[in-house]
């Protein structure tokens, strides 16, 4: 998206993004970060909430946020946003965290606060919407109890090195925008095949795109699994196969013994908790 902007300006890049998510784009809102310092500064404290710990560098400094609340000042807040662009494992869930924070912080506010935030932003940010519509717009979004949500785009690690890339996957992307996951009825559970602790929960973290019914066992099975196992029913291969392309590994095992739409990961020790924690 960087490239078709650059390439083709805000025309090419709607037209890439309603590509990318198989939705037309009519009309586009674009917050530089002097926009977004701005909000920042407006909301305060950012809480940065994760379902689980998460690394990554900024300026040199390791930063280790823990499972839960992580309220982090305005301007702190800037600098992990943009340390989330160079990180290719956690950037896209830094991402999300901040505009999940920023809106909850944003939502708190008086919907005159909130109105009066949108007249001083409306003059910094690129957009095709008239003034009244960017307020109205920016006042649904930051109010409690909306249907608007921020999420990190479904997107996997590719690439080597300095050339690496974040590979959309189109499948999980197309679950997310819609709300109706790619296969209906599939029951997953994943189990833990080793010794390891934390694979389990972060096997769950990397399938959740796919927005099936997941149970985590995060005991160890006692027997350790060389290879990962992904077992399905009769009518959950194609399924079993997606599990697998997301995590990037496993062996598909069809099991006519389980329940048609079932499938059960277990993870084995060919699978880290490193591994796992890329995106």
């Amino acid at each position: 998206m960087d490239q078709a902007a650059a390439l083709g300006g805000q025309e090419l890049l709607d037209q890439t993004v309603a590509n990318l998510l198989q939705q037309s784009i009519q009309f586009h809102v674009y917050l530089d970060y002097p926009a977004l310092e701005s909000a920042a500064a407006q909301a305060g404290t950012i809480n940065f909430h994760s379902d689980r710990p998460l690394a990554f560098t900024v300026v040199g400094e390791v930063v280790n946020l823990s499972a839960g609340d992580n309220p982090v000042s305005a301007q702190r807040s800037l600098f992990f946003l943009k340390a989330a662009v160079a990180d290719a494992n956690n950037g896209p869930r830094l991402q999300a965290l901040f505009y999940q924070g920023l809106q909850g912080s944003l939502a708190l506010k008086s919907e005159s606060d909130r109105r009066a935030l949108a007249e001083q932003l409306f003059p910094k940010v690129e957009t095709d919407l008239a003034e009244g519509d960017f307020t109205d717009l920016f006042l649904a979004v930051t109010s409690k109890g909306n249907a608007f949500g921020a999420w990190p785009l479904p997107v996997q690690a590719a690439g080597n090195g300095d050339s690496w890339y974040l590979s959309p996957l189109s499948a999980e992307i197309e679950a997310l925008m819609t709300g109706i996951p790619q296969d209906a009825a599939i029951i997953l559970e994943i189990h833990n095949g080793t010794e390891a602790a934390g694979v389990v929960e972060a096997a769950g973290d990397k399938l959740a795109p796919l927005r099936y019914t997941i149970t985590l066992k995060t005991d160890p099975s006692g027997v350790d699994f060389d290879v990962t196992q992904i077992r399905t029913g009769s009518e959950a291969l194609a399924a079993g196969n997606r599990v697998r392309d997301l995590l990037g590994r496993g062996t598909v095992i069809k099991d006519d013994y389980m329940e048609k739409r079932q499938i059960t990961v277990i993870i084995g020790k060919d699978m880290t908790l490193a591994e796992l924690e890329k995106r």
